[in-house]
Protein backbone atom coordinates (compact mmCIF):
# COMPACT_ATOMS: atom_id res chain seq x y z
CA UNK A 1 0.00 0.00 0.00
CA UNK A 2 2.65 2.32 0.72
CA UNK A 3 4.74 1.42 -2.22
CA UNK A 4 1.35 2.35 -4.55
CA UNK A 5 1.35 5.63 -2.72
CA UNK A 6 4.67 6.33 -3.24
CA UNK A 7 4.24 6.17 -7.49
CA UNK A 8 0.90 7.91 -7.25
CA UNK A 9 2.97 10.52 -5.59
CA UNK A 10 5.68 10.26 -7.95
CA UNK A 11 3.33 10.33 -10.67
CA UNK A 12 1.12 13.17 -9.78
CA UNK A 13 4.31 15.73 -8.57
CA UNK A 14 7.28 14.64 -11.12
CA UNK A 15 10.41 16.55 -11.01
CA UNK A 16 10.28 20.11 -12.07
CA UNK A 17 11.93 19.76 -15.21
CA UNK A 18 9.20 16.86 -16.49
CA UNK A 19 6.70 18.77 -15.26
CA UNK A 20 7.39 22.04 -17.63
CA UNK A 21 8.66 19.86 -20.44
CA UNK A 22 5.65 17.52 -20.78
CA UNK A 23 2.83 19.80 -20.74
CA UNK A 24 4.72 22.16 -23.49
CA UNK A 25 5.87 19.05 -25.61
CA UNK A 26 1.92 18.08 -25.27
CA UNK A 27 0.85 21.16 -26.15
CA UNK A 28 2.99 21.83 -29.24
CA UNK A 29 2.53 18.39 -30.34
CA UNK A 30 -1.67 18.68 -30.09
CA UNK A 31 -1.35 21.83 -32.49
CA UNK A 32 0.29 20.34 -34.74
CA UNK A 33 -2.02 17.20 -34.68
CA UNK A 34 -4.92 19.34 -34.96
CA UNK A 35 -3.56 21.76 -37.58
CA UNK A 36 -2.53 19.09 -39.92
CA UNK A 37 -5.52 16.84 -39.08
CA UNK A 38 -3.94 13.97 -37.79
CA UNK A 39 -6.82 13.52 -35.23
CA UNK A 40 -7.84 9.71 -36.26
CA UNK A 41 -3.70 8.26 -35.66
CA UNK A 42 -2.58 6.15 -33.40
CA UNK A 43 -0.32 9.25 -32.60
CA UNK A 44 -3.18 11.57 -31.76
CA UNK A 45 -4.33 9.42 -29.32
CA UNK A 46 -1.23 9.36 -27.51
CA UNK A 47 -0.91 12.64 -27.62
CA UNK A 48 -4.31 12.57 -25.77
CA UNK A 49 -3.33 10.79 -23.03
CA UNK A 50 -0.08 12.85 -22.49
CA UNK A 51 -2.14 16.05 -22.84
CA UNK A 52 -4.55 14.48 -19.95
CA UNK A 53 -1.75 14.12 -17.70
CA UNK A 54 -0.07 17.25 -18.23
CA UNK A 55 -3.77 18.84 -16.99
CA UNK A 56 -3.75 16.25 -14.40
CA UNK A 57 0.30 17.36 -13.20
CA UNK A 58 -0.62 20.96 -13.56
CA UNK A 59 -3.65 20.81 -11.44
CA UNK A 60 -2.16 18.71 -8.95
CA UNK A 61 0.60 21.61 -8.43
CA UNK A 62 -1.90 24.35 -8.29
CA UNK A 63 -2.85 24.21 -4.05
CA UNK A 64 0.65 24.07 -3.59
CA UNK A 65 1.62 26.69 -5.85
CA UNK A 66 -1.81 29.23 -4.50
CA UNK A 67 0.00 28.70 -1.06
CA UNK A 68 3.16 29.93 -2.22
CA UNK A 69 1.16 32.75 -3.72
CA UNK A 70 -1.01 33.66 -0.91
CA UNK A 71 2.16 33.22 1.03
CA UNK A 72 3.98 36.39 -0.41
CA UNK A 73 1.15 38.61 -1.10
CA UNK A 74 0.56 38.04 2.89
CA UNK A 75 4.66 39.05 3.19
CA UNK A 76 4.03 41.83 0.74
CA UNK A 77 4.74 45.37 2.14
CA UNK A 78 1.26 46.61 0.90
CA UNK A 79 -0.61 43.82 2.89
CA UNK A 80 2.10 44.68 6.25
CA UNK A 81 1.14 48.30 5.72
CA UNK A 82 -2.35 47.58 5.35
CA UNK A 83 -2.08 44.76 8.16
CA UNK A 84 -1.00 47.55 10.53
CA UNK A 85 -3.78 49.65 10.82
CA UNK A 86 -6.52 47.93 13.19
CA UNK A 87 -9.56 48.29 10.60
CA UNK A 88 -7.01 46.71 7.89
CA UNK A 89 -5.94 44.13 10.23
CA UNK A 90 -9.76 42.71 11.32
CA UNK A 91 -11.13 43.20 7.35
CA UNK A 92 -7.87 40.81 6.55
CA UNK A 93 -8.31 38.02 9.86
CA UNK A 94 -12.11 38.48 10.41
CA UNK A 95 -14.20 37.22 7.99
CA UNK A 96 -17.65 37.67 9.87
CA UNK A 97 -16.35 41.48 9.38
CA UNK A 98 -15.12 41.00 5.95
CA UNK A 99 -18.44 39.69 4.73
CA UNK A 100 -20.30 42.43 6.36
CA UNK A 101 -18.28 45.30 4.52
CA UNK A 102 -18.64 43.04 1.09
CA UNK A 103 -22.11 42.78 1.87
CA UNK A 104 -22.78 46.36 1.89
CA UNK A 105 -20.04 47.50 -1.02
CA UNK A 106 -22.34 44.85 -3.01
CA UNK A 107 -25.96 47.18 -2.37
CA UNK A 108 -23.98 50.35 -2.94
CA UNK A 109 -22.90 48.73 -6.27
CA UNK A 110 -26.18 47.42 -6.97
CA UNK A 111 -27.43 50.40 -5.86
CA UNK A 112 -25.31 52.75 -8.63
CA UNK A 113 -26.34 49.80 -11.46
CA UNK A 114 -30.17 50.39 -10.60
CA UNK A 115 -29.78 54.79 -10.79
CA UNK A 116 -27.44 54.63 -14.10
CA UNK A 117 -30.17 52.23 -15.82
CA UNK A 118 -33.03 54.14 -14.39
CA UNK A 119 -31.32 56.79 -16.06
CA UNK A 120 -30.65 55.41 -18.92
CA UNK A 121 -34.08 54.15 -19.11
CA UNK A 122 -35.91 57.41 -18.70
CA UNK A 123 -33.25 59.04 -21.67
CA UNK A 124 -33.60 56.24 -23.96
CA UNK A 125 -37.38 55.35 -22.95
CA UNK A 126 -36.25 51.81 -23.12
CA UNK A 127 -37.67 48.69 -21.86
CA UNK A 128 -34.51 46.89 -21.93
CA UNK A 129 -32.68 49.24 -19.34
CA UNK A 130 -36.02 49.50 -17.42
CA UNK A 131 -35.85 45.32 -17.30
CA UNK A 132 -32.21 45.95 -15.91
CA UNK A 133 -33.59 47.97 -13.07
CA UNK A 134 -36.17 45.58 -12.07
CA UNK A 135 -33.02 42.89 -11.91
CA UNK A 136 -30.94 45.09 -10.36
CA UNK A 137 -33.39 46.39 -7.66
CA UNK A 138 -34.48 43.12 -7.10
CA UNK A 139 -30.05 42.00 -6.15
CA UNK A 140 -30.71 45.07 -4.39
CA UNK A 141 -33.79 44.11 -2.24
CA UNK A 142 -31.68 40.36 -1.19
CA UNK A 143 -28.94 42.62 -0.27
CA UNK A 144 -31.03 45.13 1.84
CA UNK A 145 -32.69 41.83 3.57
CA UNK A 146 -29.42 40.13 4.02
CA UNK A 147 -27.53 43.30 5.10
CA UNK A 148 -30.55 43.71 7.98
CA UNK A 149 -30.43 40.00 9.18
CA UNK A 150 -26.07 40.40 9.50
CA UNK A 151 -25.78 41.13 13.05
CA UNK A 152 -22.87 40.71 15.03
CA UNK A 153 -20.78 38.90 12.42
CA UNK A 154 -23.71 36.54 11.77
CA UNK A 155 -26.30 36.07 9.31
CA UNK A 156 -29.27 33.82 10.25
CA UNK A 157 -29.36 30.47 8.35
CA UNK A 158 -32.48 30.93 6.67
CA UNK A 159 -31.33 34.58 5.64
CA UNK A 160 -28.51 32.94 3.48
CA UNK A 161 -31.11 29.83 2.46
CA UNK A 162 -33.52 32.35 0.78
CA UNK A 163 -30.89 34.62 -0.24
CA UNK A 164 -29.80 31.79 -1.91
CA UNK A 165 -32.82 30.41 -3.83
CA UNK A 166 -33.58 33.86 -5.11
CA UNK A 167 -30.24 34.05 -7.09
CA UNK A 168 -31.03 30.83 -8.00
CA UNK A 169 -33.86 31.78 -9.46
CA UNK A 170 -33.06 35.02 -10.85
CA UNK A 171 -29.58 33.41 -12.83
CA UNK A 172 -31.87 30.89 -15.01
CA UNK A 173 -32.42 31.82 -18.01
Amino acid sequence: MKHAKTIRLKLLHPPIPIAITVPAVSFIVLIVVFVNNYSKSMLSYIIYVMSAYSLVVVVAACPKLFKNIKSAIYDSVPVEKIMSTTIGKRYITDIPFRGGINIYQGLSINLIYTTVHVINGIISRSAWFISLVLYYLILGLLRVYLAYNYRGGTIAKGALYYQTAMIAILRRR
